[in-house]
């Protein structure tokens, strides 16, 4: 026997594996205790549908279980699952910020260490690469004797669907150039990194770009909501839009507040100053355009495994990568050598960006891209924090304020 519990709707039915597959496609109902409950495939959150076995015949529901539709022997193990969409949500943005956390202050401290200094075009690559070995192990351990048949499926087949994820890494490829063509005709500082694939992970970047790169690519909060709303239907209460509203707001606090007002930086024409903002302004706006979409392709289609979309994006951003690496560092890679001040440290930063991306898209699929940006501002505020305790940075009422800001707007984005 099957039970099946629709996690938002809380129904429960009955039956043998067939027939329970019959009913999830044409959405029949069953008498179950005097009651006719009705299977909704559709419910959103972090677990779409809890699956347990229970004994032939086992159809005890009194009725405090009735309401959520659970067996009483299995009331233990199906209500840890059956936690609200909201806590749900609150967990996934908590994880996903604390690995960001993590990742961004390993990130720092691993450059500004008196060991070799390591290539970071190369450390990209090995980002991508990690993250494709750890997503064609998960697709291989979750696919068993249909792995070769369901790779040459994906991709030979059916290759929409990978033509899909490569129009949005393209789209991708695109936003990280406008971002750094905008920070070139903005900041006079060195960018020492780069950003590759839809994790948005910012590898490197100078600590004294100017305050309004981060006004500007802030604006992707703005447009990732409206492409929510217009593109995927999401719907958001008011008070949600006000949580939004004090993110955009507090995140900008925080970040300004770590420019560095002695900085010394080339000065930048009206002219430039122009071609540098519209350039962050589209770039902000196709990281909104590449999410959202990346987001209906996960959910449009979820009987392709998230694993086998990992597969598809670290196949053709690993490419990109080792072009990163052939067309900035080649001459220096020739020079020092591939894996040229790699260690312990370094692997261990690219294994935390690599965790990093994968949970991003695990969020995104089971959550959505609104979570995944609270996420990120969260990590921000937690390196800044770290920061102050480890590499000495100034704690003012700016970035205290921010931070207030920003915890606050979480808070009142998940009640």
């Amino acid at each position: 026997m099957v039970k099946e519990v629709s996690i938002e709707h809380r129904t429960l039915e009955y039956g043998s594996e067939d027939e329970f597959e019959n009913m999830s496609a044409n959405g029949n109902t069953k008498d179950i205790g005097g009651k006719k409950l009705k299977k909704n495939p559709t419910t959103v959150g972090l677990f779409k549908r809890a699956y347990c076995k229970v004994p032939d015949g086992d159809d005890s529901i009194d009725s405090e279980t009735a309401t959520m539709g659970l067996p009483k022997h299995s009331y233990l193990l199906t209500y840890l699952q059956d936690l609200s969409h909201n806590s749900i949500k609150l967990g996934a943005l908590l994880a996903l910020a604390l690995i960001n956390a993590m990742a961004m202050t390993a990130t720092r401290y691993s450059r500004i260490r008196t060991d070799k200094m390591y290539i970071p075009t190369v450390a990209v690559l090995m980002n991508e690469a990690l993250k494709m070995i750890v997503s064609i192990s998960l697709l291989y351990l979750s696919e068993k004797s249909r792995f070769k048949s369901s790779l040459y499926h994906h991709f030979v087949e059916d290759f929409t669907g990978t033509a899909k994820v490569a129009v949005i890494s393209l789209i991708y490829v695109i936003q990280n150039t406008l971002f750094y063509v905008g920070n070139s005709h903005l900041d006079g500082a060195v960018f020492q990194g780069f950003r590759a694939g839809p994790a948005e992970r910012l590898i490197i970047i100078a600590e004294d770009s100017r305050a309004l790169i981060w006004v500007l690519n802030q604006s992707k909060i703005f447009f990732t909501v409206i492409l929510a709303k217009f593109i995927l239907g999401q719907s958001f209460k008011q008070s949600q839009y006000g949580a939004i509203t004090a993110l955009i707001a507090g995140i900008i606090l925080v970040q300004t507040a770590q420019v560095k007002s002695g900085a010394v930086r080339k000065a930048t024409g009206e002219e430039s100053k122009l071609i540098g903002s519209l350039a962050c302004i589209t770039s902000a706006f196709l990281s909104g355009v590449a999410g959202i979409f990346f987001e209906k392709v996960l959910k449009k289609t979820p009987h392709v495994s998230l694993w086998m979309r990992q597969v598809q994006l670290a196949s053709l951003s690993l490419p990109i990568a080792f072009l990163q690496c052939w067309t900035y560092d080649i001459h220096e890679i020739l020079e020092k050598g591939f894996f040229y001040g790699f260690d312990s440290f370094v692997w261990f930063v690219v294994t935390v960006q690599a965790l990093g991306g994968l949970t991003i898209a695990l969020v995104i699929k089971y959550a959505d891209n609104i979570v995944k940006i609270f996420a990120t501002s969260m990590a921000i505020v937690l390196t800044s924090i770290l920061s102050v305790v480890l590499f000495e940075t100034v704690f003012g009422l700016q970035m205290m304020c921010g931070t207030a800001i920003v915890l606050a707007s979480v808070i009142a984005y998940t009640l």
